[in-house]
This record gives C-alpha cells, sequence and structure tokens, in this order.
C-alpha cells in the first residue's frame, strides 16, 4: 500500500508526464512544415498572413524556379506548366470551408503566382486565398449566433468548448418534460435532426443529426454525430429528453 507522501509523489510525475505529452503535442503541431490544406485548420484571421510568410520567407527573389515549384508541390500546391519560360506560373490548391452564414460548405482555392526572371530564378510570387471565385473579404460577416434558431447543423460553427452546452441548454428549454411528443419531434426537425419512429409508443424516440468537423491534430475530417433521445410519458408528452455529441462513433 502506498503511504501518503508517496501517494502524492506519484500523483505528481503523473501530472507531470500528462503536461509533457500535451506539450510535445502541441510542439508537434507547431513543428509540422507549412501546408495549404493544414493552414486552414488555423483561426480565418491567421490563414492568409501564414500563407503570406510562407512565400515570403520559401519563395524569395533569387530562388531557382525548380525549386519553388517543389516547395509549393511539396506544401501540397498544384503548378500548371509554362507556355514561355517568361511567362508567371499559377500554382493552386483547392479546400473547402464553411460559410460563416450557413450550414454549407464553400470552394477554397489557394494560388500562388510565380514570375520569373530571365535567369530563371523568382523575380516575385505572391499568394491569395478566394472563396467561391470570390476574395474571402468579401463575405459578409457572421451574423451573431444568438440571434440565430439554434440548430444542430449552426452549432458546429461554435467553439467546440461551447456546443455541447448550447446542445444541452436548447433541449433543456424546448423539450421539457411534459411537451407534446409531436411537438418536441417538429421542434427537433427544424433544428435539423432526424427522428426515427419508435416501434411502440412507449420505446424511446432517437433523432440524430450527422455532420463533420476537422481534426484539430490531422488534416483530415472527423464525423459528428448529435443524438437526441426523447423518453415518452404514456400521455404522449415528453418525459425526459438527453441530448450527446460523439465523433467518428466513439
Amino acid at each position: 500500500m502506498l503511504t501518503n507522501g508517496k501517494a502524492r509523489d506519484v500523483k505528481a510525475v503523473a501530472a507531470m508526464l500528462v503536461t509533457s505529452a500535451s506539450l510535445a503535442a502541441a510542439a508537434h503541431v507547431n513543428a509540422r512544415p507549412f501546408s495549404f490544406a493544414g493552414v486552414e485548420f488555423m483561426p480565418r484571421d491567421q490563414r492568409v498572413p501564414a500563407a503570406q510568410a510562407f512565400v515570403a520567407e520559401k519563395l524569395p527573389p533569387g530562388t531557382p524556379i525548380a525549386s519553388a515549384l517543389e516547395t509549393l508541390r511539396r506544401a501540397s500546391a498544384f503548378c500548371g506548366k509554362q507556355r514561355a519560360p517568361t511567362e508567371p506560373i499559377t500554382c493552386t490548391h483547392r479546400s473547402f470551408d464553411r460559410h460563416p452564414l450557413d450550414p454549407q460548405l464553400i470552394t477554397v482555392t489557394w494560388t500562388v503566382e510565380i514570375v520569373p526572371s530571365a535567369d530563371g530564378t523568382v523575380a516575385s510570387a505572391t499568394v491569395r486565398r478566394s472563396t467561391n471565385g470570390f476574395p474571402s473579404a468579401s463575405l459578409p460577416a457572421p451574423a451573431p449566433v444568438n440571434a440565430r434558431p439554434f440548430s444542430f447543423a449552426g452549432v458546429e460553427f461554435m467553439p467546440r468548448d461551447q456546443r455541447v452546452p448550447a446542445a444541452q441548454a436548447f433541449v433543456a428549454e424546448k423539450l421539457p418534460p411534459g411537451t407534446p411528443i409531436a411537438s418536441a419531434l417538429e421542434t427537433l426537425r427544424r433544428a435539423s435532426a432526424f427522428c426515427r419512429r419508435p416501434r411502440a409508443p412507449s420505446d424511446p424516440i432517437t433523432c440524430i443529426h450527422p455532420s463533420f468537423d476537422r481534426d484539430p491534430l490531422y488534416a483530415q475530417l472527423a464525423d459528428v454525430t448529435w443524438t437526441v433521445k426523447v423518453t415518452p410519458s404514456a400521455d404522449g408528452t415528453v418525459a425526459a429528453a438527453t441530448v450527446r455529441r460523439s465523433t467518428n462513433g466513439f
């Protein structure tokens, strides 16, 4: 059996290991090479400055064209062929983002334009980010989140630590005990959830909304499922309602 002093030492060592692991994970994220796929995981106001810093550092004037193109290829950009040695070279990377106003995807295009010198090196290089063919700056500012009706599609735009509390508050307010089942299901339908018909009137009703999120560590999507479970009373009203959010089935 561990004494109190030894138990405290074990807890301290465990805390140090967890902290070290967290710091190592954060360092790993920051240590990853720049890519136009990965930069989309950054906050919106940091994406273009990060890409501009990358181009300024890695593609300065005097860089051999072949080296510049290889650098862009490694950053997940596709470069078109030059028709003539003096013509500008355009390299692109297509991605997607969520529209700040609607629960839909918008196409994102990163475009790097290289102007070559007569000696086969970079004379200048610029980068820009456009959405659906329009500059990102042309997107209207998002409406206040609180001004829009709750939906499971829209809640995914909120900071990660606010999503589940917001959904729980919605269920507690809109689906309290005593709410008619038909009204509860209509409320969930308007919140973009799909409800399965129960086999019997007394069976719990499961309503789901499938969505996706971006993995915070890797440049890939993670499946998200919102699940609302409504337990009916004998009189056809809500006895209890719960909500949970799961990712990739876990």
